[in-house]
């Protein structure tokens, strides 16, 4: 016989635990009965949702200004002379699996 797996109406069947302190608490149950008739995990789990979509987009992207991409360009059309720190690097053995090919 297969196992079966008993979740909620919404689908969900993963635990999270967490500890908090009872000011902590009774803020998070006060903002629940405000925000959702008082579902104190469904709060919970938009607010983190939320806030964890925030930070993995804040992560994954980078805006760039016109200022920022035209330094960039310029860099890459006119690059500064290699400094001696560069040619000393350069002149090492290169890593196993690597190769510099000089253009």
């Amino acid at each position: 016989m297969p196992h079966l797996a008993v979740t909620g109406p919404s689908g969900r069947n993963q635990r999270v635990s967490l500890r908090t302190t009872d000011e902590e608490r009774a803020l998070l149950e006060k903002a629940a009965l405000l925000e959702t008739a008082g579902d104190l995990t469904r709060f919970i789990v938009s607010a983190s949702v939320g806030a964890a979509r925030q930070v993995i987009s804040e992560h994954e992207s980078a805006t760039v200004t016109n200022e920022m991409r035209r330094a960039f360009y310029d860099l890459l059309c006119n690059p500064p002379a290699p400094t001696q720190a560069l040619r000393d690097l350069m002149a090492e053995a290169d890593p196993d699996g690597f190769r510099v090919i000089e253009s």
